[in-house]
């Protein structure tokens, strides 16, 4: 199974961020710089984390969007290799499908396809 793929819809402001359960400050918790991050479970201790910069609203979901096994305080790189047959990351890419899709209908992210997304770049 593939995860799907996203960008920040354009006009986003921090406040719809926040109204969408988007919290001050990022995960890495780098004071530098100004974040906002979006932390929900997935899947047993599979934590899916959005931190965007407030300064710049700025997206790439590859820097901006991380599956992290909090048991060993790593990515969960399964999750990352779009030709896994292993059935807990197939679960895994999912259930961030549904995650991220439900940012989709709240106006925060579209989603696009791989091709797409190669073109752009």
């Amino acid at each position: 199974m593939e995860r799907n793929h996203y960008e920040l819809n354009d006009g986003i402001t921090v406040e719809k961020l926040k109204e969408v359960g988007f919290k001050d400050s990022g995960w890495m918790r780098n004071i530098q710089e100004p974040k906002v991050s979006y932390r929900q479970p997935l899947i047993d201790e599979i934590e899916l984390y959005i931190e965007i910069n407030t300064d710049t609203l700025d997206f790439d979901e590859n820097e901006n969007i991380f599956v992290l096994d909090d048991t060993f305080g790593q990515a969960y790189f399964p999750f990352y290799n779009e030709n896994t047959n292993i059935e807990f990351a197939i679960k895994v890419k999912r259930d961030y499908n549904r995650r991220m899709d439900a940012l989709v209908e709240e106006g925060i992210f579209t989603k696009v396809n791989e091709k797409v997304k190669k073109k752009t770049k």
